[in-house]
């Protein structure tokens, strides 16, 4: 018994500094293994140009410049999970993830580098706390949890509206905004009306206005006159995963099947397609998106009148978590990675 004891009070004394010896994934980049990273969690994927961009767990990102048939690893300097993307032009494009890191491409995605991660963040937040004194209450209460907690909030989207001007949101209110492509960046939670501190899964771009949504029915749009993304109508409380613009509307979609068409001032449209999680939607054009859900299922809808018509492009299987379309294939990343849907000619 002693015995034992003694080997675990030797492993207690020594614990830390094993554990200061492993590099966290700030510290190094993602290991190089294109068949494990082919089969694990991907978790965006973008067509730019003629080229696929997947990225996902352990901070994998794949690319491929034949419509899925085969793919390539590129060296990311960092190992965390990335969770969302967005691309300017062919070869200008951000990828965002967990502890904090914003990663940016200017070649199409050959190489990467880190523009911005949670130690950075938090330095940069005390920076502004310490020298914003209008800050209120609330404001400042937040600044310094999120500077206390460091690096473990994750960035779960990002959007530039330019190629200098652009914004990262994410768990629990955390957000940021650039006017520089990245090279610098201001604290924006205490511009959001979201005093719950609720997670902000997607933003995106209507009619030139930035919107996001998230948790609880949380739908954001930005005010140009009091500089803040103020909170909207929403026609659905639970939460919103995804929102796109489509024509001349927006498409919402989120929890339990619900994907809304419409806005707050024209209302809204409930399309009754599945009782399962909708992760993500993708327009292809003005009258036509694919919506990937949590169950596997695909679902192309196109615009008939004044509603839409479905179609199932896949009957589900594992978690789906987003799609492009490229030439005749729809490629979809999820939870066992990419996987290529060859389309009929009507499809």
């Amino acid at each position: 018994m002693f015995k034992n004891l003694s080997i675990v009070l030797v492993f207690l004394l020594s614990a830390p500094f094993a554990l200061a010896d492993i590099a966290t994934p700030l510290e190094r980049p993602a290991t190089q293994d294109l068949d494990h990273a082919l089969t694990n969690r991907l978790l965006t994927i973008d067509l730019v140009g003629d080229r696929l961009v997947a990225a996902g767990r352990r901070g994998h990102i794949l690319t491929s410049d034949d419509a899925g048939l085969s793919w390539e690893q590129r060296p990311v300097p960092v190992a965390s999970d990335l969770v969302a993307s967005d691309f300017r032009s062919d070869q200008l494009g951000w990828v965002v993830g967990h502890d904090g890191v914003v990663l940016k491409t200017e070649d199409g995605g050959e190489t990467w580098r880190k523009m911005l991660d949670g130690r950075q963040a938090a330095e940069v937040i005390k920076k502004y706390r310490e020298t914003h004194s209008d800050l209120s209450e609330e404001a400042l209460y937040e600044y310094e949890r999120f500077e206390m907690e460091g690096s473990d909030k994750p960035f779960l989207t990002v959007h530039f509206m330019d190629d200098d001007r652009g914004v990262v949101l994410g768990a629990f209110n955390y957000a940021f905004l650039t006017e520089d492509g990245g090279q610098t960046w201001i604290p924006f939670s205490h511009r959001i009306d979201n005093p719950m501190g609720y997670h902000i899964y997607s933003a995106f771009e209507h009619a030139g206005v930035l919107y996001a949504v998230g948790e609880k029915g949380l739908v954001l749009r930005w005010d140009e006159e009091s500089e803040r993304l103020v909170a909207v109508e929403s026609p659905y409380q639970g939460s919103w995963f995804a929102g796109v613009s489509l024509g001349q509307e927006l498409l919402l979609v989120g929890l339990r099947g619900s994907a809304y068409y419409g806005s707050p001032e024209s209302g809204w449209q409930r399309l009754e397609l599945t009782e399962d999680s909708i992760n993500n939607v993708v327009a292809i054009s003005a009258d036509a998106a694919l919506l990937v859900g949590q169950s596997g299922k695909v679902f192309r809808i196109d615009r008939q009148g004044n509603g839409f018509s479905s179609q199932e492009l896949s009957s589900g299987g594992m978690p789906i978590y987003d799609a492009a379309l490229a030439g005749d294939a729809l490629v979809i990343v999820g939870l066992r990675g990419a996987r290529r849907l060859p389309l009929q000619n009507n499809q």
